[in-house]
């Protein structure tokens, strides 16, 4: 097994004691020097990411030529080391547990940084939204009423609304349970209803809230909850 068991950090939060865990449980699959420098400068890259062209001014040193590298490159890819993306006609590559910062961000995020206020607009909306309903109000009626509302910056996700509501239940603003068809449905919580405004401080402090990987994380998926550095260390 090849792909180690290491949590997808997000730009903010990585520091060089984090990259240093990532290298060290790595070296020891990675047998050659040339494999191992090419590998820790992609890794110090963090979120900016290596195009072909430094990598390959950067093995030079190393007598590296540019078909050697590329040999690297492939073997980095096919072992899970790194993913390889294209951003505007060039290819780029980064550590597997950093994707580039641009992509499949939450609606929350404006150019790449967590946009309190846009956060608490859209918590506010999905508790309203709930609140008014007189009955238990179903997930995907809450998606749809928060998608077509017209005040919205973006286009938001669905994945984005139901991680939203999550940060009201993770919170007990809402409560969750199921109808009869087996269906997610809300209610509110009794002491929120005559409550003062509910404030992004759960986006801010949870893992979740603030990670960019957030439309690439599922149960069984490449980044998923259970191997998460830190949820592990905020459930403690």
């Amino acid at each position: 097994v090849y792909f180690c068991d290491l949590p997808f950090y997000t730009p903010f939060e990585m520091n060089v004691e984090q990259i240093n865990k990532i290298l060290t449980v790595n070296y020891s699959q990675l047998d050659k020097i040339e494999t191992r420098k090419t590998y820790e400068f992609i890794v110090q890259s963090k979120q900016k990411g290596c195009s072909q062209q430094e990598i390959y001014n950067f093995m030079q040193q190393y007598g590296n030529n540019t078909v050697a590298t590329d040999k690297i490159l492939r073997d980095l890819v096919n072992k899970q080391f790194i993913v390889q993306q294209i951003q505007n006609q060039k290819k780029l590559f980064y550590m597997t547990q950093l994707k580039p910062q641009d992509l499949n961000q939450p609606a929350w995020y404006q150019n790449g940084q967590f946009d309190e206020s846009y956060a608490n607009s859209l918590l506010q909306a999905v508790k309203h939204t709930i609140a008014q309903s007189r009955t238990l109000i179903t997930q995907d009626d809450i998606v749809n009423i928060i998608k077509n509302k017209a005040a919205l910056k973006q286009k938001i996700s669905d994945k984005d609304i139901k991680q939203l509501i999550q940060c009201l239940v993770y919170d007990n603003i809402v409560n969750e349970v199921q109808n009869l068809q087996g269906e997610k449905c809300y209610t509110i919580q009794q002491q929120q209803i005559q409550g003062a405004n509910y404030q992004s401080q759960y986006l801010k402090t949870v893992p979740c809230g603030r990670c960019q990987l957030l439309h690439q994380c599922e149960v069984g998926g490449g980044i998923e909850p259970k191997t998460c550095l830190y949820i592990q260390e905020w459930l403690k």
